[in-house]
């Protein structure tokens, strides 16, 4: 059994670090694809990037839900999301040591973060989700984004697209930057692969070490189904874009959080409990509040609230394997 542990901790290290290398490829692209079409790297964060990391979930929460068994969907998605606000923002208050705002992306980082902490809010207050309930998490999706989209664009219009230095220093990224759309989901799609193992491996440990489904599912796999988005976000850190800090981390949850849960809340007839997960929603309204109120607040973040954020999700992992 030990000789299974070890092997699969080495799948699990290895994937991790190509994972690194391809999020730096990742990030790179993201911001020729942004320079080429005059989009904000936040959007491209926000939209492509996290859409395209949510595939296998989605994949995942459409085979949960036609099963029967939404929750293990349901614990995945929640426990991905904060594995998301801790790492990629706690990371970049730590790495970083503050991450200064302008005033138009306090504005719009802390729209999207009031949307998802009152989301999660009624999460909390609530039993279960309705089937019916699908429908408007969809359409809170599709009326947020538009709105971002189009109060975005109106300050886009006095604003540089990006301060990144890489669109000023690599000349190569612009001369093929036509090409940076293919590449960039090439990127994703081997990720998606690499993750895919990763996720695997850990259900080999978890039943080697007889872990029970609820906490792999709200951990690990939920770790592992996050990867992409992390590696991204980790990757945006290193090279100081808060755009893309926020838009890699708030597009995924804020997808979870509505565009995901609606869908599985569609596709389950009984509708979606909720109190079963009630210790991981609260881990995440936590790390919302915190971030939240750091960006009304001070329209930065420090490595105060980084070190809280981790602490924070050292104190999820202590919760669920220990409780």
């Amino acid at each position: 059994m030990l000789l299974l542990v070890i092997y699969h901790l080495c799948i699990i290290l290895l994937g991790i670090g190509l994972l690194w290398i391809l999020g730096d490829f990742t990030v790179h692209y993201a911001l020729a694809l942004a320079h080429r079409y005059k989009i904000s790297t936040f959007f491209i964060g926000l939209i492509i990037l996290s859409l395209a990391s949510d595939i296998p979930e989605l994949a995942v929460t459409i085979t949960a839900a036609l099963k029967g068994a939404p929750e293990i969907s349901l614990n995945d998605l929640l426990g991905a999301c904060f594995t998301d606000i801790t790492i990629i923002i706690g990371g970049a208050g730590i790495l970083l040591r503050s991450l200064l705002l302008k005033h138009h992306q306090a504005y719009h980082f802390g729209y999207l973060l009031m949307l998802s902490t009152i989301i999660t809010i009624i999460y909390c207050a609530i039993p279960s989700l309705p089937q019916a309930s699908g429908f408007g998490l969809i359409a809170i999706y599709i009326i947020a984004l538009s709105y971002l989209w189009y109060s975005w664009g109106k300050k886009q219009k006095d604003l540089p697209l990006t301060d990144s230095p890489d669109l000023i220093l690599h000349h190569s990224t612009q001369q093929h930057a036509k090409y940076a759309s293919l590449k960039l989901f090439a990127c994703f799609g081997i990720m998606m692969g690499i993750s895919s193992f990763i996720v695997e491996s850990s259900t080999h440990i978890s039943s080697l070490l007889l872990i029970t489904q609820g906490t792999i599912g709200a951990t690990l796999i939920a770790f592992g189904s996050a990867l992409p988005e992390l590696m991204v976000g980790l990757n945006a850190i290193k090279r100081k874009d808060p755009e893309l800090i926020f838009g890699a981390a708030l597009g995924t949850v804020f997808d979870k959080l509505t565009l995901l849960l609606g869908v599985l809340a569609l596709c389950s007839p009984a509708g979606v409990t909720l109190h079963t997960s009630r210790g991981t929603i609260l881990f995440l309204l936590v790390s919302l509040l915190i971030t939240l109120l750091q960006i009304i607040l001070g329209k930065k973040i420090t490595k105060h609230v980084g070190y809280s954020l981790m602490l924070l999700f050292f104190a999820y992992i202590v919760y669920h394997f220990a409780w």
